[in-house]
């Protein structure tokens, strides 16, 4: 099967936590570098602008066409005109799914997550009802505010053909869940996957997440995709970066880079994913 990349394998060549690069990487600058990196997908996520007008749209799928090079979205937010806009721009890209992040506060001190999972609930259901496609699939990613077995909840509670899992092998350590037990929780209703590396760096204060290049973390990707590949309904899988340098410069910026080809090289040589042939864009 194809490999591909989502945009925060260029955390910062587009720009975060208040770093803006010289020159931000463009929505159509990823695609381009994904081509290169022999990507047969890209999710393209709101820390890029996604705001296209039809010329803008019309230049970006006729780029992931020639690079033969599928375009998924992921998004931040569940606020339901957002949501309506990035459904309407999906449909325009020919984008075949897209990764939502529930807006989940474990901090909350006044609503309960059982409470914050009912009220996600209905704003995902009334932008799919409204603007979704019928073959569009949504993509809810377990993330550092939700527990595995909380995602489930959220699934069940939309219940809806339509709605799965982005599964993601490294954020849920953050609720001290192994990627083990993510994998176990959601691969049967994971619809796309992400590839995320890291190890933990301890004091005799604290246990602090490292995020890595893939292979060189404590996922045991080999045995975590022999089960996630009995799923059928899994259509894509995306390598993801959370990488953490203390200080963002040009060093970091060729850094990223390096780091993406590496995982790239390590996702097709041990992992057994396939690159698209097209000698660059």
């Amino acid at each position: 099967m194809n490999i591909g990349i989502t945009s925060y394998v260029f955390r910062w060549s587009i720009g975060v936590k208040g770093y803006i690069p010289p020159v931000r990487l463009s929505a159509m600058d990823v695609v381009r570098r994904a081509a290169a990196l022999g990507c047969g997908s890209v999710q393209l996520c709101d820390h890029l602008d996604l705001t296209m007008d039809h010329s803008r749209i019309e230049e970006l799928t006729s780029l992931a066409s020639e690079c033969r090079i599928s375009l998924e979205l992921g998004l931040s937010s569940t606020n339901p005109d957002y949501l309506a806009e990035m459904f309407d721009l999906a449909q325009a890209l020919d984008a075949p799914l897209v990764r939502i992040v529930p807006d989940i506060h474990r901090a909350n001190r006044y609503e309960s997550v059982d409470r914050q999972l009912d009220q996600e609930a209905k704003r995902i259901r009334m932008a799919i009802k409204d603007h979704a496609g019928p073959d569009l699939i949504i993509a809810l990613e377990n993330h550092a505010g939700l527990l595995a077995s909380e995602l489930v909840t959220l699934v069940q509670l939309l219940d809806s053909s339509q709605v799965g899992v982005c599964l993601d092998t490294m954020n849920s350590a953050a609720l001290l869940e192994s990627p083990e037990q993510t994998v176990e929780l959601l691969t049967p209703l994971a619809r796309t996957v992400h590839l995320k590396d890291f190890h933990v760096k301890s004091s005799p204060r604290q246990h602090e997440i490292r995020g890595t290049v893939l292979g060189e973390g404590v996922v045991p990707f080999q045995q975590l995709l022999q089960e996630i590949r009995l799923s059928s309904k899994v259509v894509s899988y995306h390598i993801e970066h959370y990488l953490n340098p203390d200080e963002a410069d040009s060093e970091t910026l060729q850094w990223e880079e390096k780091a993406v080809k590496q995982s790239m090289d390590y996702a097709v040589k041990q992992l057994g994913f396939e690159r698209v042939d097209r000698g660059g864009v």
